[in-house]
């Protein structure tokens, strides 16, 4: 859909988790905000 690289998404989710920015859990992004109230994307889309 975006026409970005498996490899490169992978590589972009890893440096996210390590910075604490998201979390993936069973196929889920948990993306944390900025008041560290987290949400799911799955919950706006």
């Amino acid at each position: 859909m975006v026409g970005a690289a498996r490899e490169s998404v992978t590589v972009a989710f890893g440096r996210l988790q390590e910075q604490g920015e998201i979390e993936i859990r069973q196929r889920t992004v948990i993306i944390r905000r900025m008041a560290d109230q987290p949400f799911k994307a799955t919950d706006i889309a």
